[in-house]
């Protein structure tokens, strides 16, 4: 049956007959317990649960070390709950076992023995830890109890299994430290120990479902962390444990007396009865109740400092930043100060994570690095550093959540105050810089630091931040909104004057995105919008007009008969000769020439010769991304100007809020992208330009 264990279809067949057979001997068990009279029952029920003890550990331990992670995983799921639960002794003899356990030499194996008996160890203590037989402590304790054969103690198997090579082990081993029946129980420092090198280690691991295991265990160790020192901290602060529940009182005290008084029949003090029971003295409960409370605010920033110096630094891989930005995501959920925790039995986290806390500038975070530990302004300059250099799309907007859901500085501390205005005009210098990057990703980055800047500094904070040029006798909002809205103009007018020029040195695409990020965040029916709801109606006009207008010069490049570049796109499956490539090229024009083609100082609308003696041919390349990247963003820019702002449909007399979305600018953006979806033959620009009209 143990056998048959390893087929999956088969297995909970096995365990069903095995169960059974189980269930007979702890029935014999309690049978020969009940027959005797004094200390005879016992002593022969502890007789016969040593036989079936002696029975059942070698083909367990077997079963356990053979090559096949199936056959393991399936005892875990379907047998060893049921054998613990009947012979709880025998998780004792398995794990003294398994270290001197060797495969007879027959055995044609592919995994290593100590792979496999590391995985074994796992398995066993995590069911018997979910039953409450056994603890880390009391592993290491067996160890010094075991006699030195040569064969590695369990704690340098369970070391050894950090860098186990299968990530699903590593799963089960983070399962086993994170884990625990009660969440009030708290981590020991050998389980701290191994709980942070396996962290360490597998920060960049490549497994996506590692990942999303190691997550679901990482959430599930912070809230335990959250009750362990919700419990310590009542207890060191009104000097009594946790009361449970009036059921659980009477038992605990039925099951005191009893112990007692058998106890006292042998011969026993009542303080050792007590000492067994687990009941400590006032004074020892106190010290062990700081000792908790001193180890999770120990591991909460060891947890911090891996997470925010081990993951999140320059030329870190995917995987690992990834990871980095999933730790500070658990850790902000149940440590930020004045958030209520997730954690059941308590409200809040019973210390003050300072690092998870509103940042002060006033400090050099640079000059925090090699200090003692994490910092505020550190985390949140290492988390625009994400937003800024990496080029994944899911880190960044990893790190815009956190960056968003972040504390803010206080607005009664003046220097405070004025060091964050000089930080944040220093990095929107920067994300204005990068907003005019011809590549994607430079402006993706830069158009989203723009837009926390503005919710979190500008909106919420007040502040007045210089985005170029913005009138200084409007609201901080609307000026840094309306100095957006002047570098568009001025990119939009250099398209007009020279489409190649414009996309070498006046990119469009990262202010179009920032713009429409703008446009997102502003809270149309607060007051202050409200206030100066006319200007604010003249800027969404000014800003719709300048991406029509946007539409308009680059709109004969996508409606061109080959938009797909200079090279018909049938050239690869035709193999057309290299000479009408050429002709082809030479022969087509993707704009409007300028007027005045008799004056040979003019140039065309591409900014120089057509043919491909020159480099018209990457000329017209660099147009063409152009212009189908501003026809993308400008579509996100109307569709979010149509639907944002309130309409006058959508708002009651009564109600106060004025409608800032005229119907005949509803209509204009309406039908030019009704036109846009008709007349563009561009495949990427239509699939972006469908998306819009159907949120307009």
């Amino acid at each position: 049956c143990l056998a048959t264990m390893a087929q999956v279809t088969m297995a909970s067949r096995a365990a069903l007959l095995l169960t059974a057979v189980l269930s007979q001997a702890a029935d014999d068990i309690g049978k020969a317990r009940a027959s005797g009279s004094g200390g005879q029952g016992e002593a022969a029920a502890l007789e016969l649960e040593t036989e079936h003890i002696a029975l059942w550990t070698p083909p367990v331990v077997e079963a356990l070390c053979r090559d096949d992670d199936t056959s393991r995983r399936m005892l875990a799921q379907h047998l060893l709950p049921a054998l613990f639960e009947c012979l709880p002794r025998i998780v004792g003899g398995i794990l003294k076992a398994l270290p001197a356990y060797r495969r007879p030499e027959s055995d044609a194996t592919t995994q290593s023995l100590d792979a496999c008996r590391q995985h074994a160890l796992i398995v066993v203590l995590k069911v018997a830890r979910a039953q409450d037989i056994i603890t880390i402590d009391r592993v290491v304790a067996m160890d010094t109890q075991l006699p030195a054969a040569g064969s590695l103690s369990m704690l340098d198997m369970l070391n050894q299994a950090v860098f186990h090579p299968d990530l699903s082990v590593r799963g089960d081993m983070l399962g086993l430290l994170c884990e625990s029946r009660k969440l009030a129980t708290p981590l020991s420092d050998t389980e701290y120990d191994l709980l942070f090198k396996l962290l360490r280690v597998s920060a960049s691991a490549p497994s996506a479902d590692f990942r999303q295991q190691q997550f679901g265990a990482l959430t599930t160790l912070a809230a335990r962390l959250v009750t362990v020192a919700t419990h310590a901290d009542r207890i060191v602060t009104t000097g009594r444990p946790p009361v449970p529940s009036q059921k659980i009182r009477h038992r605990e005290r039925a099951r005191r007396e009893e112990a007692v008084a058998r106890g006292r029949a042998e011969g026993k003090s009542e303080a050792q009865v007590l000492s067994e029971l687990g009941v400590l003295p006032h004074d020892e409960m106190v010290r062990q109740a700081k000792a908790a409370l001193q180890g999770v605010e120990w591991a909460v920033g060891k947890w911090l400092d891996l997470a925010v110096r081990g993951c999140l630094y320059p030329g870190a891989g995917f995987a690992k930043v990834a990871m980095g930005l999933r730790w500070l995501d658990i850790l902000t959920a149940f440590f930020t100060p004045g958030r209520p925790a997730q954690a059941p039995d308590s409200a809040m986290a019973p210390f003050v994570v300072s690092a998870l806390g509103s940042p002060d500038f006033r400090s050099n975070p640079s000059s925090t690095r090699h200090g003692a530990g994490v910092t505020a302004e550190e985390i949140v300059t290492v988390l625009t550093q994400v937003l800024i250099d990496d080029p994944f799309d899911a880190n960044r907007a990893s790190a815009f959540a956190l960056l968003t859901s972040w504390p803010l500085v206080s607005a009664d501390d003046n220097d405070a105050a004025a060091a964050a205005r000089e930080w944040a005009s220093q990095l929107l210098r920067r994300a204005l810089h990068l907003v005019s990057s011809t590549r994607a990703g430079e402006s993706e980055s830069g158009a989203l630091i723009i837009r926390w800047l503005f919710r979190k500094f500008v909106v919420l904070q007040g502040m007045r931040l210089d985005t170029g040029d913005g009138s200084s006798d409007v609201p901080g909002d609307l000026g840094f909104a309306a100095g957006l809205l002047s570098r568009i103009v001025q990119c939009q007018q250099a398209a007009e004057r020279n489409l190649l020029d414009a996309a070498q040195h006046f990119p469009l695409h990262g202010l179009l995105t920032a713009a429409q990020y703008v446009v997102a965040e502003i809270d149309y029916q607060s007051s202050d919008v409200q206030t100066h709801a006319v200007q604010w109606q003249q800027w969404l006009q000014a800003l719709a007009q300048a991406a029509i207008d946007i539409c308009s010069v680059v709109l004969s490049v996508l409606t061109s008969a080959s938009p797909e570049g200079n090279i018909p796109a049938s050239f690869r499956e035709m193999e057309t000769k290299i000479d009408d490539i050429i002709r082809s090229a030479e022969e087509m024009n993707i704009g409007d020439s300028v007027d005045g083609a008799d004056d040979g100082d003019d140039e065309d609308l591409l900014g120089g010769e057509s043919g491909l003696g020159g480099s018209a041919g990457p000329r017209q390349q660099v147009i063409l991304s152009y212009c189908w990247r501003a026809v993308k963003e400008v579509s996100g820019v109307l569709a979010a100007a149509a639907t944002c702002p309130p309409g006058s449909d959508q708002v009651s007399l009564d109600s106060g809020v004025a409608p800032l979305l005229e119907p005949a600018l509803l209509r204009q953006i309406g039908e030019l992208l009704h036109t846009l979806l008709t007349s563009i033959r561009h495949r990427g620009a239509f699939s972006a330009v469908h998306p819009a009209f159907t949120d307009v």
